[in-house]
């Protein structure tokens, strides 16, 4: 039985997908069959599809969206998602291996909570290239969520922003009454490559956008309150 489901979204990502999908296949503590992996391509011109295919076979599930942009990808992985709990990694990121055996067992110790992040850590690659530091916003992280699957059932699919759709759909399941909590270690390995260095400005921007979706989305909601 399918347990969790793992979304990973890429484009143009054969540099790193395999090591990103084999820290998802060799996770602790998962029973056979209980993990469904959907690599979710958004339009690659690299041969990132061929190296899927090839390497992992039927051990994986390979989606194609053309719809551009990572929230149409985790949406399109979504849709095909089996398991009662959903995980999200970035393709040229990594997991510690007892990632979700962790955070699995907060969820399980606590029915309370919809959502529980996990800290990360960055690693320059290549070495020494580029400066790293521990993730400053664990609970924005995508790569660091597992959430129930009612989460996604009642919150609906990821905005499509330019920026932040992650930001804001977590954003608003909180609204509408999902606890999350936060375990203590690091189990996400953030990789910093040369295609990936502007985070700064980048996360700015995923904030504005996200708190601008989050406003509208709270003004139409109490219209609705308010119009019977």
């Amino acid at each position: 039985m399918i347990e969790i489901s793992v979304i990973v979204p890429v484009r143009n990502g054969a540099r790193f997908i395999a090591a990103s999908v084999d820290s998802i296949l060799d996770q602790q503590g998962m029973n056979p069959g209980s993990l469904q992996v959907l690599v979710v391509d958004n339009g690659s011109s690299d041969n990132t599809v061929e190296l899927v295919r090839e390497r992992f076979s039927n051990r994986v599930e390979l989606l194609e969206e053309p719809t551009p942009g990572p929230a149409a990808s985790r949406n399109a992985g979504l849709a095909r998602a089996q398991g009662q709990l959903i995980a999200f990694l970035d393709a040229d990121d990594l997991w510690q291996p007892d990632k979700l055996q962790r955070q699995k067992a907060v969820l399980e110790a606590d029915s309370s909570l919809a959502i529980v992040f996990c800290h990360g850590e960055e690693f320059s690659d290549p070495p020494g290239a580029y400066p790293c530091r521990p993730d400053p916003y664990p609970l924005l992280s995508p790569c660091g969520f597992l959430g129930r699957r009612q989460v996604y059932e009642q919150s609906g699919p990821l905005p499509c922003l330019r920026a932040g759709e992650f930001i804001a759909w977590f954003g608003w399941a909180k609204e509408i009454g999902f606890r999350s909590g936060l375990h203590p270690d690091v189990l996400v390995r953030r990789r910093i490559h040369s295609h990936n260095t502007t985070r700064d400005r980048r996360g700015r921007a995923d904030y504005v956008e996200a708190m601008h979706w989050l406003l509208q989305k709270r003004r139409r909601r109490a219209e609705n309150v308010r119009c019977p």
